[in-house]
């Protein structure tokens, strides 16, 4: 097999850079599982503790408080439509206040939104990362390389030199190994 430019010339077609030999690719995509594997509890563990403290709580409590907010706003939407319905309100103020409020409503909901997208990737990468963590835990030192292991853990391969490539993990680590 030959790879180029992190693609796999499945019928060996030319590309406009060198190739490499897919052999030196897979054993460097052994050397540097089997390493995850061996240290997997000072690198896997420590990291998705991280991952786990560091964005998702404070994404999570920042959409709390936006929905909080929301509730607030919807309340007092409540009150300025009992007001009206009562004759405390004239209907230009009415009209004034609860504008101000929907517009305030719609900037909470694409706040919380934005949030959950950027969120979103965060929980990508711990669901991968414990993936790969329970891997590492119940696996022994792999000794062949298997297609679907790299599908299943490498996001993309970059091919830094000839003699070194960068793997960039669907869990967001990205580790160089010598070819």
């Amino acid at each position: 097999m030959a790879w180029c430019c992190g693609t796999h010339l499945k019928d060996k077609t030319e590309c406009s850079m060198k190739f490499i030999r897919g052999d030196d690719l897979e054993r460097a995509f052994l050397t540097m599982l089997n390493k995850l594997i061996y240290s997997r509890k000072h690198i896997l563990v420590p990291l998705l503790n991280t991952l786990k403290n560091s964005d998702a709580d404070k994404g999570i409590t920042r959409i709390r408080q936006l929905e909080t907010g929301l509730l607030q706003l919807t309340e007092q939407r409540q009150t300025l439509q009992r007001l009206m319905a009562t004759g405390y309100l004239y209907q230009v103020i009415f009209t004034e206040q609860k504008n101000a409020l929907l517009i305030r409503a719609d900037a909470c909901r694409l706040e919380i939104e934005t949030v959950q997208n950027t969120s979103g990737r965060a929980s990508e990468q711990i669901v991968a990362l414990q993936h790969l963590l329970s891997f590492a835990e119940h696996t022994a030192m792999q000794t062949v390389f298997d297609e679907v292991l790299f599908a299943e853990y490498v996001d993309n391969v970059v091919l830094l030199d000839r003699e070194t490539a960068a793997f960039h993990l669907k869990c967001g680590l990205v580790l160089q190994e010598r070819l």
